[in-house]
């Protein structure tokens, strides 16, 4: 091999070289001297605590002032499976709560799902004590829920609330507008 060529390979590897080093050295400083400072900056960024309260329905009432329907406080307790650190242990601890068997919520808890709704219309007991426990990954949000003191006595003159929030049929349709929050 000719003499300039030599010197050019060992220009050229020397480069390399030294890249990879600095990259290598790059890489130490930003995973080990700055990985917790990053970690806890990128978990503020991820995380964030929104208290939104939800707004109410009007109520409805009859001429002599009974509650035909009203809003009623509820949790809903979800969960977000890949964020569970300790399945059985949150398992068990919410099986307590929720009056439900650790092995169901422990086969829940452990699909490959990015989210399942453990309970929709929790009580507010409920509620606030799966809030108390404090586990990854599951959440118990304060919602409110249509509820008719006189059940299905006047159904076909109150008519219903959807999931969705939309009033259907009967007073509860028509004026769906008003109120509607």
């Amino acid at each position: 091999m000719a003499p300039y060529l030599r010197l050019r390979m060992r220009f050229l590897v020397t480069l390399l070289v030294g890249a990879a080093l600095m990259l290598t050295f790059r890489l130490v400083h930003v995973q080990i001297a700055l990985g917790e400072e990053l970690r806890q900056r990128a978990q503020a960024e991820r995380e964030r605590q929104l208290v939104l309260p939800e707004p109410r329905w009007g109520e409805i009432y009859d001429r002599d002032g009974f509650s035909l329907a009203v809003d009623e406080p509820r949790y809903a307790i979800e969960a977000n499976p890949p964020f569970v650190k300790n399945v059985p242990f949150a398992a068990e601890r919410l099986a307590a709560v929720l009056q439900v068997s650790s092995e169901t919520l422990e086969r829940v808890l452990s699909e490959d799902v990015t989210w399942v709704s453990l309970e929709p219309f929790a009580t507010v007991q409920q509620g606030e004590a799966v809030q108390q426990l404090g586990l990854d990954g599951v959440d118990a949000r304060l919602r409110w829920v249509r509820w008719y003191p006189q059940g299905a006595r006047a159904a076909h003159v109150l008519g219903f609330v959807s999931r969705g929030g939309e009033g259907f049929y009967g007073l509860e349709g028509y004026y769906d507008r008003v109120l509607r929050p």
